[in-house]
């Protein structure tokens, strides 16, 4: 049979060679451009909360709670990714009031958790955050567990033994950020502030587990409704 191919220069290419991300990198991007959310999305919320496409001229999600403790919003994907294959997701996020509430970015091992939270009590104090996955790694903002330096951080669990790293850096509100974590063969989790790497987590993570893509909002005590808005997400690995 024989094979087809492209004039390159001076060589011929095989199709192949034009399409590495497809031969070797899962990668997905949602840009939130249509009427109604993707099937590959699955949304869990609290009462009267809402997870809903922005008609905009860019395109966002808003993942909006609405008055009253621990409600929530979440959108979550499949269980396709894991650590062993270098995972990894970034979002371009903004909320709209930086208190009383968490938002979290990142991979984690279920589709809904208690109170729309992955982790709760980040402790940037000096403590250990609380998980409620098992496994997971995310960037996450706290601004209760210490309301002298309310910043960002990376925040994991293996096996159910929770780790955190200060990011030092303190979202604006109302203006958007870019979160990410990637993942490396050995469970290692980096995280990332619009593109700048801020911490690293060594062994963070069981490298084997099936992770999913994670975008939260979960209210805290006192408080009041609270939009989280994603202007785009994408998550990949490899093959």
């Amino acid at each position: 049979m024989k094979r087809v191919g492209f004039i390159a220069g001076s060589r011929i290419k095989k199709w192949e060679d034009w399409e590495p991300s497809l031969v070797d990198t899962l990668y997905e991007q949602d840009d939130f451009l249509g009427d109604i959310l993707k099937d590959e999305w699955d949304v869990n919320v609290g009462a009267g909360c809402t997870v809903a496409i922005v008609a905009a001229l860019r395109g966002t999600v808003a993942l909006t709670t609405v008055a009253g403790d621990n409600l929530f919003a979440n959108l979550a994907g499949e269980l396709n990714l894991n650590a062993l294959l270098s995972a990894g997701i970034e979002a371009r996020v903004a909320l709209d009031f930086i208190t009383l509430c968490t938002i979290e970015v990142g991979l984690v091992d279920a589709k809904t958790y208690a109170n729309g939270r992955a982790f709760d009590d980040y402790e940037l104090t000096g403590g250990l955050p609380t998980p409620i996955c098992v496994n997971g790694a995310i960037v996450g903002f706290d601004p209760t567990d210490s309301p002298l330096h309310p910043h960002l951080t990376g925040v994991s669990a293996i096996a159910g033994v929770g780790t955190v790293n200060n990011l030092g850096v303190d979202p604006v509100a109302g203006a958007f950020i870019r979160l990410g974590v990637r993942l490396d063969v050995a469970g290692n989790a980096h995280y990332y502030v619009n593109g700048a790497l801020l911490g690293t987590q060594l062994l963070a993570i069981t490298p084997a587990t099936p992770l999913a893509p994670w975008l939260a909002i979960s209210n805290k005590a006192g408080a009041i409704a609270r939009v989280h808005t994603v202007d785009y997400v994408k998550f990949w690995q490899n093959r």
